[in-house]
């Protein structure tokens, strides 16, 4: 089976009144979680969630119709908007062949990376770039999990 992987990132909607909380952030982010174990597993999809207070970064991996099913449905979610592709193309060997959706906080990524995945144009060679970095960031953070 030929492997398609897809990474965006996109502004976290909140639905506080725009303060930082933490108990309801880490609530959400498990329903998330949990949510995304059900789907991936189905569609087997594997992959990762960073989560910041202001963002999301997920990186998909499996068949290409299930990752563009899945970031299809994920496009509609109204937890985030502004989604922007960093990069969409063939995979040789999943990344996150253990995880259904790793979890990964914000402390996992360089915020210079991440700052400047959230202005890149999305899918130009830079978002291309960014994208990879911060996979590989997501990467780290999981074998060191």
């Amino acid at each position: 089976m030929l492997l398609y992987c897809l990474a965006y990132i996109s502004d976290r909607v909140i639905a506080t009144d725009g303060t930082s909380d933490q108990d309801f952030l880490d609530w959400e982010l498990e329903a998330i979680l949990a949510s995304a174990h059900r789907h991936n597993e189905d569609s087997d999809i594997t992959g990762a969630l960073l989560s910041t207070p202001t963002q999301f970064v997920q990186y998909l991996e499996g068949s290409q119709t299930s990752v563009r099913e899945c970031f299809d449905r994920l496009s509609k979610d109204t937890r985030h908007t502004n989604i922007k592709t960093l990069f969409y193309k063939p995979l040789n060997e999943r990344f996150f062949a253990e995880w259904s959706m790793a979890a990964c906080d914000e402390s996992a990524v360089d915020h210079a990376i991440l700052a400047a995945a959230v202005e890149v144009a999305p899918g130009s060679p830079e978002a291309h770039q960014l994208g990879e970095q911060l996979v590989t960031e997501l990467r780290k953070a999981v074998a060191l999990g």
